[in-house]
């Protein structure tokens, strides 16, 4: 029969060394670097007036 997951100890010292503080924040640098991606490639000419109707 399986036990039940056994909790990790709590980290001792800087925030930066626990695991979910790094994965947040690889999660967020990705998100950054995926929205500059899509930025700086989208192919739109920078003319809003034209679809918009004004």
């Amino acid at each position: 029969m399986f036990t039940r997951r056994q909790r990790e100890p709590e980290v001792s010292g800087p925030y930066w060394r626990q695991r979910g503080w790094q994965l947040s924040a690889g999660f967020l640098a990705g998100a950054v670097v995926l929205g500059g991606l899509v930025a700086l490639t989208s192919g739109g000419d920078g003319s809003a007036n034209e679809s918009s109707g004004i």
